[in-house]
């Protein structure tokens, strides 16, 4: 289980990337201008759920493929140490 110090970490770094100027932030704007803030609000957490479902997808899929393929896991233990 992660530890709260890291998720809390993990959560102030998904922010920060969140908040960064990109395409999402373009639409979160334009919605906003364009239809008000409820809108825009909704544009905003839309992306945020889209983007950890990602994440968290992302993750599973990458522990499963770890877990069977031992020679990965430690080809990946090798590389990052």
């Amino acid at each position: 289980m992660i530890s709260a110090h890291l998720l809390l970490m993990f959560i102030v770094a998904l922010i920060i990337v969140c908040a960064l100027p990109g395409a999402d932030m373009a639409l979160v704007m334009q919605t906003s201008m364009s239809r008000g803030t409820r809108s825009g609000f909704a544009a905003a957490c839309g992306l945020g759920l889209a983007r950890a479902t990602h994440v968290t997808l992302s993750a599973c899929g990458l522990a499963a493929l770890l877990r069977n393929a031992p020679w990965l896991y430690e080809a990946v233990r090798y590389v990052g140490a």
